[in-house]
């Protein structure tokens, strides 16, 4: 006799059995992947090396030099390095000769400007003379420069003033028998006698006199500040006019408005000047680049070579190694022949490792509804035993073995298991469905004291039959 505990441990030990053989064959998959990863950078890495051996640099003399078998696709490569430097070479000499042109009429441009800027100084220096003769200027002027002194003197004053107003309005303003009378507009002749009163204590009327006058001084000033303003605004009006006519006279306009077209034409061609600078440095730079050996093209050429070799058979590989002098190509052949072997017999590894994972995984799924379907008829439980006969081991074997179904398993399991009963139980309380002890029955729907039975739902003292409703 086995009991229902010692058989599900047995059932738990199978599936980590099985769980760990799964992963195991996991870990050999990984691995496989990195080592088939590894033999492709090989080959891939050989491909490029041979290329090279072929082609170790990218000039007329390599080319030439180049086996029969790779002449045509290297030639190509040659001759389009060889089109382009020469068409870069037009265009750095074009630049040169545009910067040479733009530095020549720069020079032009400057001295030119230079004349103008000398002549517009001369002409400024003749209109001065004139107008130091011209007295009626002169006095304008004189009267000018006055009368701004005397401008800047009042508005300095006006704030000097208004700021100390301010103070005074503020104590005034603050004296409440003061504000009291100014409010009532107090008149000595019409007032009461304690108006009065407070006037005279106060001396209001002559406080009055220097209120007013803080009051309306600020407002005057401005007024005549604004008037002096008008009248300067005038005199500088007068003196503009006469340097106008005297600097259309003289040409004086005309010399400033060609100086700036000159500066705006100056401006303009260092601006090219600056652009053709960075043209000719890329081509240099381009030249510099396609003259490299190892550069753009021979990087391009060495692509195509690895292109066209990946294309090829191994014999193909092999002949074209064995036609020259030195070993290198030889073992770079080598090196390809083994990695592609290596690789085969990695994918085909691995072929078989999904295989038998994914037969491994389907058996793993059966054990794990397997132990479900244990636990959900309570057969782990402390209640459940099985006939002497009846070898879990045996069963899980076959079942690994394909021999056995899931179902068939639990078909034998059913046949062997029972519920141990103690000896106050009564037979009306486990009938179930099946009419047994087996599931169905034993104080649930699902057998001893377990989920689904035992008090619960299916007999027992539940609501399903005994002393229920």
């Amino acid at each position: 006799m086995s009991s229902g505990k010692s058989v599900y441990g047995r059932i738990l030990e199978k599936i980590n059995e099985v769980e760990d053989h799964y992963e195991a064959l996991s870990r050999k998959l990984y691995s496989n992947e990195n080592s088939i990863e590894s033999f492709s950078k090989e080959r891939n890495n050989s491909y490029i090396e041979l290329a090279k051996f072929y082609l170790p640099q990218m000039n007329a003399e390599t080319v030439a030099n180049t086996l029969p078998e790779f002449q045509g696709l290297v030639q190509k490569v040659f001759n389009d390095k060889q089109q382009r430097r020469k068409k870069v070479e037009s265009l750095s000499s074009d630049s040169r000769k545009d910067k040479a042109s733009l530095e020549k009429k720069f020079t032009e441009t400057d001295e030119t400007l230079e004349e103008k800027v000398k002549e517009i100084n001369e002409l400024r220096g003749v209109i001065s003379d004139e107008l130091k003769a011209d007295k009626g200027y002169t006095e304008l002027k004189d009267n000018a420069n006055k009368a701004d002194e005397v401008l800047a003197q009042n508005k300095k004053r006006y704030e000097a003033f208004k700021t100390e107003a301010e103070k005074k309005l503020a104590d005034y303003e603050s004296s409440q028998f003061f504000m009291y009378l100014l409010k009532r507009g107090y008149d000595p002749k019409h007032s009461s006698l304690m108006d009065r009163f407070v006037a005279k204590v106060i001396n209001y009327e002559e406080n009055k006199k220097n209120y007013d006058f803080l009051t309306s001084m600020p407002e005057a000033i401005e007024t005549e500040i604004k008037k002096r303003q008008e009248d300067l605004d005038a005199l500088v009006a007068q003196i503009s006019d006469i340097e106008k006519d005297k600097a259309k006279k003289h040409g004086l306009d005309s010399a400033i408005a060609q100086g700036r077209t000159l500066g705006e034409k100056r401006k303009s061609i260092m601006s090219e000047i600056e652009k053709s600078d960075s043209d000719y440095k890329k081509y240099i730079q381009e030249i510099k680049g396609i003259d490299d050996d190892k550069g753009q093209y021979y990087r391009e050429v060495i692509a195509n070579l690895e292109n066209y070799l990946e294309g090829k058979d191994l014999s193909f590989l092999k002949n074209i190694a064995s036609s020259t002098s030195r070993k290198e190509d030889d073992e770079l052949v080598a090196k390809i022949e083994n990695a592609d072997k290596k690789t085969a017999e990695l994918k085909q590894e691995a072929k078989s490792l999904k295989i038998e994972q994914s037969s491994i995984g389907a058996k793993l799924d059966g054990l794990r509804e397997f132990k479900r379907d244990y636990t959900r008829n309570d057969y782990e439980s402390s209640e459940s035993r099985f006939r002497g006969d009846f070898d879990i081991d045996r069963l899980l074997q076959l079942y690994m073995l394909r021999s056995l179904t899931i179902n068939q398993i639990f078909s034998e399991m059913k046949e062997h298991q029972y519920f141990e009963r103690h000896s106050y139980e009564s037979d009306s309380w486990y009938h179930g469905s099946s009419g047994s002890s087996g599931s169905g029955g034993s104080f649930g729907s699902g057998g001893s004291f377990g989920s689904g039975g035992s008090f619960g739902g299916g007999g027992g003292f539940g609501t399903g039959g005994g002393f229920g409703h």
